[in-house]
């Protein structure tokens, strides 16, 4: 019974101390599961908020689904497309309020369906994640 509980304490002192040498070697106790373990690009990420968020109502090409297809999109709407862009997915109807012209215009070209507010749904990240897939959609379909 004595020898077990020398074993043990050895086997706790051996482990305390490797912990001890994980702290001076500034590893982190916490790993941040999207960028370490995935390394996902922005566009990576960007394209699985899109098929989560998206897809359903807007496809990559030029076909209409509900709203307009997203190819070209960064060349169609108002410059510079990525701060536009930015207001118009956190909330068009916002934008639509204000007067905002190209707002209305697709409004008005798509049966006047309002498209859903995303401010309180995808963060300022995930919107630029967003905005850089469509920018730049892969020429091939993402595996994952």
């Amino acid at each position: 019974m004595k020898g077990l509980l020398i074993l043990m304490a050895a086997g706790l002192f051996v482990a305390c101390n490797n912990e001890q040498d994980n702290i001076n070697n500034s590893e982190p106790s916490v790993i941040d599961t999207t960028a370490t373990i995935y390394k996902r690009t922005p566009s990576e990420n960007g394209y699985m908020i899109y098929r989560a968020n998206c897809a359903s109502c807007h496809s990559m090409g030029s076909k209409k689904i509900v709203g307009p297809g997203l190819q070209g999109i960064t060349n169609r709407v108002p410059q510079p497309y990525d701060s536009w862009l930015k207001k118009y997915i956190r909330n068009n109807t916002a934008m639509l309020k204000s007067g905002d012209r190209y707002a209305k215009k697709i409004f008005v070209a798509y049966d006047s369906i309002v498209m859903p507010k995303y401010d309180s749904v995808l963060n300022d990240l995930q919107i630029t994640d967003l905005i850089a897939f469509l920018a730049n959609p892969p020429k091939r379909p993402i595996q994952y």
